[in-house]
């Protein structure tokens, strides 16, 4: 994923998709489940190797690899052995990309309604009153 992609700070979070993935993690890798699905949001595919995924999640060395293992099965991340990525990810990112284009679109010709008209009626009546002086 680019930096152009860009959708914000928001990470559309799906309460029922998300308690239906993790049923058989534990607190901790639920936690570290949410730092690797931000970073991933944030920067893209992660490298695949437990000193960086310890990192971003805070997971011992030892912990991580488990924890991939597991992460594996909710079949959120995807491995080829140098990265994990997520079609997952990469499709809720693909929609709120094409839903903030959309309503920023909608945003601008709103805006262009409400004041190109009303810009246009303030200079006439600017110019009829200065015509008047």
């Amino acid at each position: 994923m680019s930096k152009s992609d860009e959708v914000g700070i928001w990470l559309p979070v799906y309460i029922g998709e998300m308690l239906a993935m993790t049923t058989r993690f534990n607190t901790e890798q639920v936690g570290a489940f949410y730092l690797l699905m931000m970073d991933y949001w944030k920067n893209g595919a992660i490298p695949h190797d437990y000193k960086i995924i310890a990192a971003i999640t805070g997971l011992s060395h030892a912990k991580s690899k488990t924890f991939i293992t597991l992460l594996l099965s909710t079949q959120v991340f995807e491995s080829d052995s140098t990265v994990l990525s997520s079609h997952y990810l990469n499709d809720k990112k693909e929609t709120a990309t094409k839903n903030r284009k959309i309503k920023s679109e909608r945003g601008k010709k709103a805006a262009e309604a409400r004041w190109g008209e009303e810009g246009n009626n303030s200079k006439a009546e600017s110019d009829t009153s200065n015509n008047a002086s």
